[in-house]
């Protein structure tokens, strides 16, 4: 009899097993009462793209792969705080090194891991995401951001604001980390961020400051061997850079730029804004840090 019962067992598990990774969509429905929602983002490989949407559902996820490995949620409620995690990780360690490997060497990646993830801007959320290879395309407008933080490995990621969709809240800190990956922001300054992060090992990154900006932020990058390009605007804008370097390192910057003492340089455009500044404090050990103007806005 025991048998029999662990048979019925193994099968009932099996197809439980089976109808979760052939699963395409997901909705995460919002909790009635929560004040805010933690959204905790872990995946391997793949290519995924992060939009803001105005359905119903509070998050929606959407595979468009045939035979890739179903994500795995929980979705837990404590303190008014509705908190969220996605995990999509391979298991297969040498399919996954040979992704890496061609990612770096070649560029390409493979096809089989192509999803999508809307966020709905009904609360304020704290994003926390990890992204190990692949391309991650994330457009952050008109959402209700907090706090972000995304940390990549060998990753192409792209973070954009819309011209007109800027964040519906003040950001406390906008933290990104990549090791050997290309990170990308454009119109930054519409996160509304009070602090900016930027971990920087041998990869490149890209923060633009081009877009009109509101408030006042503290950018601190820490680049190791890897590359910082900074894009400010030349008009209205009030900026101030502190620089630790090092001998074996390249910094770049406009003759704008008067030093006040060494290795402090300041800007501020005839028209700028006093009372709104970028105040950088960067540290660069072999690598590179370039700041250039944009005279589009």
């Amino acid at each position: 009899m025991w048998r029999r019962g662990f048979l019925i067992a193994v099968v009932v598990l099996t197809n439980l097993n089976l109808s979760a990774q052939s699963q395409k969509s997901y909705h995460i429905e919002n909790v009635s009462g929560c004040q805010k929602v933690k959204l905790h983002l872990n995946t391997t490989y793949g290519k995924c793209t992060i939009r803001p949407t105005s359905g119903d559902s509070y998050i929606e996820v959407r595979n468009t792969s045939e035979h890739s490995i179903a994500p795995q949620f929980t979705d837990e409620t404590s303190n008014n705080i509705q908190n969220i995690s996605i995990r999509h990780i391979n298991d297969g360690s040498d399919h996954l090194s040979s992704t890496i490997s061609r990612h770096i060497f070649t560029g390409h990646m493979p096809n089989d891991c192509i999803w999508n993830l809307h966020l709905s801007h009904a609360r304020p959320l704290q994003l926390n995401l990890k992204y190990t290879v692949g391309d991650m395309d994330i457009n952050l407008s008109d959402l209700p951001v907090e706090n972000l933080a995304i940390q990549t490995g060998s990753a192409n990621v792209k973070i954009a604001y819309d011209e007109d969709g800027s964040n519906m809240v003040e950001m406390d800190t906008f933290y990104i980390k990549t090791d050997m990956g290309t990170l990308i922001t454009k119109n930054l300054n519409l996160s509304r961020s009070k602090n900016i992060i930027a971990d920087i090992g041998f990869g490149k990154v890209l923060l633009d400051f081009a877009a009109p900006y509101s408030i006042s932020s503290n950018v601190q990058a820490t680049v190791g061997a890897g590359k910082l390009v900074v894009i400010i605007p030349s008009d209205k804008s009030s900026v101030k850079i502190n620089i630790n370097d090092s001998p074996l390192c390249h910094i770049s910057l406009s003759d704008e730029f008067v030093m006040n003492k060494d290795n402090q340089f300041a800007y501020t455009a005839q028209n700028g804004k006093k009372d709104v500044e970028l105040n950088f404090d960067v540290d660069v050990a072999i690598g590179s840090i370039s700041f250039v103007f944009d005279d589009s806005h």
